[in-house]
C-alpha cells in the first residue's frame, strides 16, 4: 500500500490533499484456502487447501482534510 499527502496552510487552517493506493503492484495471491482436511470420517475433502479468497485489485482513494 501506498499513502502521500500534500499539506497547505490557509488562513482559516490547514488543508492536506491525500491519496491512498491499495495493492499498489495488482498482485492476485490467494489470501485463504479451504482448511476442512475431512468431509466425514474417513473421507478426504478433495479442496483441501484449494484457494477460496483473493486479494483484491488495485484501489485508489482519493480525499482532502481541513483541520482549524
Amino acid at each position: 500500500d501506498l499513502h502521500a499527502d500534500y499539506p497547505m496552510e490557509l488562513s482559516g487552517g490547514r488543508l492536506r490533499l491525500f491519496v491512498d493506493v491499495f495493492n499498489i503492484f495488482g498482485s492476485q495471491e490467494p489470501i485463504a484456502f479451504v482448511d476442512t482436511v475431512e468431509m466425514t470420517a474417513g473421507v478426504t475433502n478433495p479442496d483441501f487447501l484449494r484457494p477460496v479468497v483473493y486479494q483484491a485489485p488495485r484501489s485508489w482513494r482519493l480525499g482532502a482534510r481541513w483541520d482549524f
